[in-house]
């Protein structure tokens, strides 16, 4: 049996939902939670020195059951007998989601470089899609260099619920489905259409977005659901 579970939790992929039923199932007080790393943000650790983790790696989340949050799964890469896990959106439908929450929030909202600078330049859809830590967000953000064989666990958004009950099997604990927290859109994925859809993009610029986060889309058909 596994001694913890570390839960990475990439942008706008029903992570707030799950952290709620984290909590209610192992306690409050045993889900740590590392929001203050995020790959996507200039000014964080990981950014700074991506090799400060192999340099000290972390040993332990005592007195902790679960980490969870905004992190590169190697930065828990040194914890032992733990069980990994994330979910994958379709690319893009994820970029259409983060791109409403963006635009949505003033400036003052993040004290975060990229933030600003979307919210200065009133960046575009496509605009944004092509900012390199966006449009390789799995495949390099998040997840560059990592063996995604050890995951435990990969959900696929698009069929959440499911994916859900298959996970509360595989580590025996009883979650919940239909708990949606924090959402862009009131909808769930559908292969990436919806949000752009709702956006009212064309085909072409859809196309053109498809082929922006190619490689983020190729990673996501890969590994979804395992």
């Amino acid at each position: 049996m596994f001694e913890n579970i570390v839960s990475v939790h990439t942008p706008k992929v029903a992570g707030t939902s799950f952290l709620h039923q984290l909590k209610e199932v192992f306690g409050e007080q045993n889900v740590l939670l590392d929001y203050n790393d995020d790959p996507v943000y200039l000014h964080t650790i990981v950014n700074i020195d991506p090799n400060c983790y192999e340099l000290d790696p972390i040993k332990s989340i005592s007195p902790h059951k679960v980490v969870h949050g905004h992190f590169q799964p190697k930065k828990y890469a040194h914890l032992s007998n733990a069980f990994r896990l994330t979910f994958l959106r379709h690319p893009i439908d994820n970029i259409t989601s983060i791109y409403i929450f963006w635009m949505a929030h003033d400036r003052a909202f993040w004290n975060s470089p990229i933030f600003h600078y979307c919210k200065d330049r009133n960046l575009t859809l496509l605009q944004f899609a092509a900012l390199p830590k966006l449009r390789y967000l799995y495949t390099r953000t998040y997840f560059a260099d990592y063996d995604m064989s050890q995951f435990d666990f990969i959900g696929d958004y698009a069929h959440y619920d499911s994916e859900l009950m298959r996970l509360s099997k595989q580590i025996c604990v009883p979650f919940k489905t239909n708990i949606r927290l924090n959402k862009t859109i009131d909808h769930m994925a559908d292969g990436g259409r919806d949000d752009a859809t709702r956006l009212s993009i064309s085909d072409a610029e859809y196309g053109k977005l498809a082929e922006i986060l190619k490689d983020d889309i190729a990673f996501y058909q890969t590994y979804k659901g395992r």
